[in-house]
């Protein structure tokens, strides 16, 4: 079982760490008061991305190198969005959640990616 879930690390990881934001984010297009810190235009944007990143870990002909590069971009874009705003939410004294758990997400993704030689994991 341990095998077969590792074998199938990489369309998993487009699942979870893409796939689900890209739904919460389509989610917040309709209830903004599910995320009212960011914008309509936002959540659109990162509906595309996510939709475009969980392809690109389904995708089996998807160059590794490719998708690192993209993944690099993302990172640092949201390290930075969301470093300022845990930042901004521990001087207020709450914990960002979001933002931790867009953390651990695109850790998990570059552990996926890292992993990943290309001839030992497939797509779905």
């Amino acid at each position: 079982m341990l095998r077969k879930l590792y074998y199938y690390r990489r369309p998993i990881a487009g699942i979870v760490l893409f796939l689900l934001p890209a739904l919460f984010h389509l989610a917040a297009l309709w209830w903004p008061n599910l995320n009212p810190r960011e914008s309509a235009d936002e959540h659109g944007i990162f509906v595309i991305i996510n939709l475009a990143f969980a392809m690109g870990f389904l995708i089996p002909g998807i160059a590794v190198e490719m998708l690192m590069a993209c993944l690099a971009l993302l990172t640092m874009q949201q390290f930075f969005v969301h470093g300022q705003r845990f930042i901004e939410a521990f001087h207020e004294g709450w914990f960002d959640f979001q933002s931790v758990s867009v953390f651990i997400g695109l850790l998990m993704a570059w552990a996926v990616l890292l992993s990943d030689n290309g001839e030992d994991s497939q797509s779905l």
